[in-house]
C-alpha cells in the first residue's frame, strides 16, 4: 500500500537517511519527488512526497546525488546502487540536521580554500619529517 502525503503531514517528523527510499531531481538539481519509508506511521510500505519546498525547516539528513545508473534502478534494488554504484564524487547537495552544508558541490559553512591550504602545509611538514627533507 502506498499513498501521497503533503509536506504539512511531515510537520514534527525527523527524517533520517534510512527513511529515504528513492528520490528524483529536476533540471535545477532540486528534489522534485521523494519516496520515504513509513515515516508517518500510517502507510504500510512507503509514501511519495510530491512537494519538498517546506522540508528545509525540518531536521533531516539528506544527500542529493547526480547518479546515472547503467543497470535497472528501482525501489527493489536502490540499496545495491547506493552501496556499489554511487560514489562521493556524485554528491551534489548535503543537508545535515536540516542545515544545507553543501549546495551544488559548494561548501556553504567553511572556507574550502583556507582548509585546503592548511592541509597542504600540514602534509608538507609530515612528509618532510618522514623523508628527512623539506618540501
Amino acid at each position: 500500500m502506498a499513498g501521497t502525503i503533503r509536506p504539512s503531514r511531515l510537520s514534527g517528523v525527523t527524517l533520517a537517511s534510512d527513511d529515504v527510499r528513492y528520490y528524483t531531481t529536476n533540471e535545477a538539481g532540486e528534489i522534485d519527488r521523494l519516496i520515504l519509508d513509513n515515516v508517518t506511521g500510517d502507510l504500510w510500505t512507503y509514501g511519495v512526497l510530491d512537494d519538498v519546498r517546506n522540508l528545509t525547516s525540518a531536521a533531516a539528513d539528506v544527500i542529493v546525488m547526480d547518479y546515472k545508473p547503467f543497470t535497472p534502478f528501482s525501489d527493489a534494488n536502490i540499496d545495491g546502487h547506493m552501496l556499489f554504484g554511487m560514489t562521493g564524487r556524485q554528491c551534489q547537495t548535503t543537508m545535515i540536521n536540516g542545515r544545507i552544508l553543501m549546495r551544488d558541490r559548494v561548501l556553504t559553512e567553511i572556507d574550502e580554500e583556507a582548509v585546503n591550504a592548511h592541509i597542504l602545509e600540514s602534509s608538507k611538514r609530515l612528509w618532510g619529517r618522514l623523508n628527512h627533507r623539506e618540501y
